[in-house]
């Protein structure tokens, strides 16, 4: 059984862990969640004495692509975007590919100096039609050296064993993650956090809209340059469009 718990992680994360934890939002805003991934990347430097901390998060369905890619040539940007009728768009900080959530896919990392952090999707019970429209863009003629994804088959956990459920699934997770790095300790507890809330997370808030903006997701793409052309009767006509900030 989870249990409520929104203050352990707050001002304080600086101080060591008394043990390695794992935490699960209450949340399925994927801007929330992966905001949060950011916010303890800022907070949590990792030194001798700290204990590693798992997060575990389930998101609505949202196209996350990795820091240095282009959304146009990653997702179906008709599909895919900011606008209440799409598919949410997220650009995470780390590097990596695009990702569905949920799916199961390869992992990315970030690191810094005095820390890192590691991460990954599951696909556990996802519409797989739509994860093929959603990663399936539609620009012709775009030239980029923005990293692009390595295209991977993927399966449904629950097509592998249909009596997986979502909550045994994070207990399961959560037990492994902490008899690993802390096999002296008798609590495997998962504990529920609400990364929507600034007073534990002061900052969070300022880094969600970052993570929302025009700016962020769309203006923070690698340069690239699109061409396009057409036959007319009076010719043939040639449109090159180049994005450099």
């Amino acid at each position: 059984m989870a249990t409520s718990y929104n203050k352990i992680i707050s001002r304080n994360l600086h101080l060591p862990l008394a043990q390695a934890v794992a935490f699960r939002s209450v949340s399925h805003n994927p801007y929330v969640n992966i905001s949060l991934d950011d916010w303890f990347y800022q907070n949590y430097p990792l030194r001798s004495q700290h204990y590693p901390l798992l997060y575990l998060y389930r998101n609505h369905p949202c196209i996350v692509i990795g820091r240095h890619q282009n959304p146009w040539t990653e997702c179906n940007s008709k599909l895919v975007g900011i606008y209440p009728d799409q598919v949410p768009l997220v650009r995470r900080r780390s590097g990596g590919g695009a990702v569905y959530h949920p799916e199961i896919s390869g992992s990315a990392s970030r690191l810094g100096r005095l820390v890192a952090y590691h991460h990954f999707t599951l696909l556990f019970h996802s519409k797989l039609q739509q994860l093929a429209q959603m990663l399936t863009p539609h620009t012709n003629g775009l030239r980029s050296n923005a990293t692009a994804s390595v295209r991977s088959s993927v399966i449904n956990l629950s097509q592998i064993n249909n009596a997986i459920t979502y909550d045994n699934l994070c207990s399961k997770i959560a037990s492994t993650f902490t008899k690993t790095f802390h096999p002296k300790i008798n609590n495997e507890e998962l504990l529920d956090i609400n990364p929507n809330t600034e007073s534990n997370y002061p900052g969070i808030a300022s880094l969600r809209n970052e993570l929302k903006s025009w700016d962020w997701i769309y203006g923070k793409t690698p340069d690239f340059e699109i061409h396009q052309s057409s036959n007319l009767s009076m010719g043939k006509v040639v449109c090159m469009i180049s994005k450099s900030l």
